[in-house]
């Protein structure tokens, strides 16, 4: 059954109701969002795309929802402070980048927009039709709701989780839809959407949350945060991308395998098994990078990652492209310069102390372009006319861009 896979997975974090398990069943229907507040789906949305694909593959048939409306106002949940709020233009624009996405991941998806049906709202209606539902005591007693009060929240935001619990309710209404699959941050909106349709309609709904992907440290996996990549390839390479996963610390990788990966459960105990016996290899971190690089960025993109990693491992980049060169921009420390200068002056522009760079230099601990660097000489040797590779010690790279 689907609903043991995704519980042996870790997948299922709350769920509204035992009977969840009963519902998970071919025909029915569910749906995912996502707001376009940003530029590109990031990391933390690929979860529910696999999800997505699981549930689909049991028979659910799955509804994609673009926030057009919602992404105008801004979800409060699992922020400290009120969201810029974006003009219609540009979420329209993002709405479209939004649906291109999606279809890259999601074969032949069903996508709507809740601005399709939230655009002739009147603001009346709403009251009388959704405000009206609701009691603003339970409303206050949300967690995210009582966070933000200490710092402030806008009406616009605090009517958020109404406007989504009406998407529900809609599509509820309009395609049958009873289950909906989100965030755990987004409990509290979900599950404002069973309220809406039990009372409007007198029908039972559910929901169930994803767990959120977290650094070690515990913050949600976010670009906001800096702890996060893009989906889109202009915005974070394949190579970036591939190396977030293969810097996945050990105590995180078998869960995020059995979170991501389509590889069996028990294929993933035997890669676990051999993770354990040398973790300085990094098994599971190489197949899982492989795995979910060849899914959002298809073979290309997989081909890209693997042949820049080998090339910057081995300290030889004679058969790297100009392309590959450009993918290493949005992942390595990038140093520009205007003119030749030497490697001190390079590494001046770093954190390094001068006092370090002259040991590095002596230390034969700094590299360009491959080759050892034992004396403090002006660099002319650029890679294309642009780039240099600078390497210190055995790890740390800087891309020199002129």
């Amino acid at each position: 059954m689907i609903w043991e896979e995704l519980n042996q997975r870790g997948l299922i974090n709350q769920s509204s109701s035992e009977d969840l398990k009963n519902i998970l069943k071919p025909g029915t229907s569910f749906y995912i969002g996502f707001d376009p507040t940003a530029s590109s789906l990031q990391l933390g949305n690929l979860l529910p795309f696999i999800t997505y694909i699981r549930l689909e593959k049991a028979g659910l048939q799955g509804i994609c929802l673009v926030g057009g409306m919602t992404g105008l106002i801004g979800d409060p949940s699992g922020r400290n402070k009120e969201r810029e709020l974006s003009d219609f233009s540009l979420i329209k624009k993002r709405s479209i980048l939004f649906e291109k996405q999606i279809k890259r991941f999601l074969k032949n998806p069903k996508i709507v927009n809740n601005f399709s049906w939230f655009k002739d709202f009147k603001y009346f209606e709403f009251l009388r039709d959704v405000g009206k539902h609701f009691n603003v005591g339970p409303m206050l007693s949300k967690e995210y709701i009582k966070s933000r009060l200490q710092t402030g929240l806008s009406y616009a935001e605090f009517s958020y989780s109404l406007i989504q619990a009406y998407d529900f309710y809609f599509l509820n209404k309009k395609h049958n839809c009873i289950l909906q699959v989100g965030g755990s941050d987004q409990w509290g909106n979900m599950v404002s959407g069973i309220d809406l349709i039990k009372s409007k309609a007198n029908k039972e709904a559910f929901v169930f949350t994803l767990p959120l992907l977290v650094d070690t440290n515990g913050k949600k996996l976010s670009k906001s945060f800096n702890n996060s990549v893009w989906l889109d390839e202009k915005l974070s390479s394949a190579y970036e991308f591939y190396q977030y996963f293969i810097n996945i610390p050990d105590e995180l990788i078998i869960q995020w395998f059995k979170y991501f990966s389509f590889k069996s459960l028990q294929e993933i105990k035997e890669i676990e098994k051999e993770h354990l016996m040398a973790p300085e290899n990094r098994v599971a971190q190489k197949l899982l990078a492989q795995e979910m690089t060849l899914f959002v960025h298809k073979e290309k993109g997989l081909l890209q990652a693997e042949k820049i990693t080998k090339s910057l491992f081995e300290n030889d980049i004679s058969k790297l492209s100009k392309d590959d060169f450009k993918a290493m921009e949005s992942s390595l420390e990038v140093i520009k310069i205007k003119s030749n200068l030497k490697i001190s002056d390079i590494l001046s522009l770093t954190d390094l102390s001068k006092r370090q760079i002259r040991q590095d230099i002596q230390n034969n601990a700094i590299s360009v372009n491959g080759k050892t660097i034992n004396d403090d000489i002006l660099i002319k040797n650029f890679i294309f006319n642009k780039y240099l590779l600078v390497k210190r010690g055995k790890k740390t790279y800087f891309l020199v861009v002129k």
